[in-house]
């Protein structure tokens, strides 16, 4: 299913498919984009560790960093050069200290010396990190993360990615509470609307709960015996 069926699913489901349209197609594509990004947030982020949303460029001398704005998550990042980890820090773990023991202890990523990165700040701003020590060397930092689609299906045409075929229908449900949330009289309809918003997000739910199952390996318990 691409946005062009889940469009024509949406009209026909609503009783919208004549023109003059209760809701414009710009309206339709924009309820179908919200619903795409509402999806994998609610189930938690796409899991991804190999697309381009993965690789950070660690550049000599440059502390600061930009982050792909499709991420939710940072999980753990390694240095392509030699594999070895990066530890992924935020304002919670500022109590990491450099230098002595004695007197004034300047939270970790306040450390501007140069040399191995061994830390990776998050947090701070929105989209950037800070790498802890300053690079000396050109690197990338490889990364696995949970994250949003990289492309959102908001027009004609595109396909839903990032999401199993097998939820794209149930899209419907979030279109339709954003579409009889419309301040008109012919749309404007709170049940209908509060009935999609529970069916979606009682469903993502489940979806959640289905995929935390899948990620956890089996823990067989072996008994000592009586």
């Amino acid at each position: 299913m691409n946005s062009d069926d889940l469009y024509d699913a949406f009209r026909s489901d609503v009783v919208d498919a004549a023109a003059p349209y209760l809701w414009t197609d710009d309206e339709v594509f924009r309820c179908m984009a919200d619903a795409h990004c509402r999806f994998v947030r609610n189930i938690g982020g796409i899991p991804d560790r190999s697309s381009d949303a993965t690789r950070v460029a660690i550049v000599a001398g440059e502390q600061d960093a930009d982050l792909d704005p499709t991420i939710l998550r940072i999980m753990s990042a390694r240095r392509v050069s030699d594999g070895r980890q990066i530890k992924v820090i935020n304002e919670n773990d500022a109590a990491f200290a450099v230098g002595s023991d004695y007197g004034n202890r300047p939270p970790i990523y306040e450390d501007n010396s140069a040399g191995e990165v061994l830390f990776m700040m998050i947090g701070q701003e929105h989209g950037t990190c800070r790498w802890v020590r300053k690079p000396v060397a050109n690197d990338t930092a490889q990364l696995t993360v949970y994250r949003l689609p990289s492309d959102v299906a908001d027009g004609p045409g595109k396909e839903i990615t990032d999401v199993g075929e097998e939820h794209h229908i149930r899209l419907l449900d979030w279109m339709k509470h954003l579409a009889y949330k419309k301040q008109d009289a012919e749309t404007f309809n709170k049940s209908a609307s509060d009935l999609g918003e529970k069916n979606f997000n009682d469903y993502c739910a489940f979806v959640k709960a289905e995929w935390n199952r899948y990620k956890h390996k089996t823990r067989v318990v072996h008994y000592g015996g009586l």
